[in-house]
């Protein structure tokens, strides 16, 4: 919810056994770099529109995407929303059928794109316990290269800033857990993996970084050398 909603918990494992977490936190950061890791400029995500958008906030997303992981960007097309993933009783999409359209069609016509990130600002939803359709964030698989990102519920603020930063928080989390990042992974608060428990206020205290151990898996997971930031400067996001 970080997406970080309530909602991803339907694609996010929770069950790595304590002896693969207790590895993932003894690595560090220093020990991926110094295995002759790729630069992250070599991993493409694109963000791919779908239906009503906002093209200045997919821009923004993408610097954000850029300056926190270093990747390469690419914003493709506009593409309509897939019929198969409309919920008529509520009038939205199912994040989880975004998912699996985005994998089924996006992907295999666009070999150059490592992840691939649905961009929209139609509401979505998944399910969520005992909640059949709940509505969240975004949405990022752990299985498959792809997450997808609303803003209907991120920009109820009039603060553009405070917008583009909820954007770029959403985004990057759910880029985190397409890169293997399951939320308990972060035993750090107001690290970007945070479960957002279904609330705006833990995506506005988020500091925008990932904790070391998170950094660590990534480099470890995906031979990259991610950048190093020590804060998160947002003036040169938004």
């Amino acid at each position: 919810m970080f997406f970080c909603l309530p909602a991803l918990l339907s694609r996010v494992r929770i069950g790595l056994s304590s002896i693969v977490v207790a590895f993932i936190l003894a690595w560090t950061p220093a020990l991926a770099r110094a295995s002759g890791a790729a630069s992250p400029a070599s991993v493409t995500v694109c963000i791919q529109p779908l239906g009503p958008y906002n093209p200045k906030l997919a821009r923004v997303a993408a610097k954000g995407i850029r300056y926190l992981f270093g990747f390469k960007v690419v914003t493709k097309k506009r593409r309509a929303l897939p019929r198969s993933a409309y919920y008529p009783p509520r009038k939205r999409y199912r994040a989880d059928k975004l998912l699996d359209w985005l994998a089924a069609v996006v992907v295999p016509a666009n070999r150059d794109c490592r992840i691939v990130l649905g961009f929209t600002r139609v509401d979505i939803s998944t399910t969520k316990g005992r909640y059949k359709d709940w509505g969240i964030f975004g949405l990022g698989s752990l299985e498959q290269a792809v997450a997808v990102v609303s803003s209907h519920r991120l920009t109820r603020s009039r603060n553009r800033r405070k917008t583009g930063r909820r954007i770029v928080n959403v985004v990057n989390h759910e880029l985190g857990h397409v890169l293997g990042l399951p939320h308990y992974t972060c035993p750090h608060k107001h690290c970007l993996m945070e479960s957002a428990h279904g609330t705006i206020n833990t995506v506005d205290t988020e500091s925008g970084l990932l904790c070391p151990e998170s950094i660590a898996t990534i480099e470890r997971r995906h031979h990259v050398d991610l950048p190093e930031r020590k804060r998160f400067d947002w003036r040169k996001v938004l």
